[in-house]
């Protein structure tokens, strides 16, 4: 038998792009709504993690994906910001990331994409060889990698507007 999932979680697109301010955020209206599908991906981790008792490594690792979706998202903003500015964008996201400080980023919001990028590399199971990769991802992680996010996107949006997203 298949459960119900509970309605009201998962936010709806308009209300994801209108939330967190993707108009102003993102120039292009495609990249926006698949950020917006990501976001969609992040309320069910949010879900998970507040409101149900997943246990072993399945949290962990229900984490870890939370932190790649995220990377993801600020990869994409990323890159979209480089372009709006006329900046050639990299395939690796530190080259990006060091681009933007260019750009007379502050060093916070930097640091914040640094942190994030570095916790989502350590994703590749290849680099767990002779080691278990349990009790390696915390709920405090993903917290922190979605506030680094934030730090991002605020910046952007006043940035480039004067406004900024909720989160």
């Amino acid at each position: 038998m298949i459960s119900s999932f509970p309605t009201g979680i998962i936010q709806k697109v308009k209300g994801i792009i209108s939330k967190y301010n993707l108009k102003t955020v993102v120039k292009d209206s495609t990249l926006r709504r698949n950020i917006a599908y990501t976001f969609q991906f992040i309320d069910l981790v949010e879900w998970l993690l507040n409101d149900t008792d997943i246990g072993l490594t399945v949290k962990e690792q229900v984490i870890k994906y939370g932190i790649v979706a995220l990377d993801s998202i600020m990869e994409s903003i990323l890159r979209d910001y480089l372009e709006y500015n006329r900046v050639k964008p990299s395939k690796k996201t530190k080259r990006n990331i060091n681009k933007l400080a260019k750009l007379d980023c502050p060093a916070k919001v930097v640091n914040s994409l640094s942190d994030l990028h570095k916790k989502r590399n350590k994703i590749h199971l290849h680099l767990w060889r002779n080691k278990l990769e349990y009790k390696k991802y915390k709920v405090k992680d993903f917290r922190k990698a979605k506030k680094d996010l934030f730090v991002f996107m605020k910046w952007i949006s006043k940035e480039k507007w004067g406004n900024s997203p909720s989160g």
